[in-house]
């Protein structure tokens, strides 16, 4: 039923998709279908589903999605999810949340998930994130 209602209000802005799979045709100059692909990331259920529209949002590096996926990271029940979301995460790259990218990575409750955004940390050239690795080095 979401699906439905994700693909109705994609069309009511002008794009008629069949599928939400579709979702990874459009290029960074659609960013008017980021409010809507935001809206129901929330409301469907499926989370392979939502894994693929997390990856969608970190292709076209839309970097207003940020917040939201760090939300749904912390929401995510499933560990694929959450890797699906650290991976969109890192490959945003959006220093605007850099403190939250930070409390991930030193949360040890995460070590399985959060790789990518440790990994991507290490582009930051921030000191914030270069004392977090030499803190975590020295543990």
């Amino acid at each position: 039923k979401e699906e439905k209602n994700f693909l109705k209000d994609l069309e009511k802005i002008g794009y008629k998709l069949f599928t939400i799979y579709e979702l990874v045709l459009i290029t960074e100059k659609d960013k008017k279908v980021v409010p809507i692909v935001l809206k129901y990331l929330s409301k469907i259920e499926d989370e392979n589903i939502k894994t693929h529209l997390a990856y969608f949002l970190a292709v076209k590096n839309y970097k207003e999605a940020s917040e939201k996926l760090i939300k749904e990271f912390y929401n995510a029940k499933t560990n694929e999810y959450k890797i699906a979301l650290s991976k969109a995460l890192s490959t945003i790259y959006n220093k605007d949340v850099l403190n939250e990218l930070l409390e991930i990575a030193k949360n040890k409750e995460y070590k399985d998930v959060n790789f990518p955004i440790i990994s991507t940390l290490n582009k930051y050239k921030n000191k914030r994130v270069k004392m977090f690795f030499e803190k975590n080095r020295m543990e």
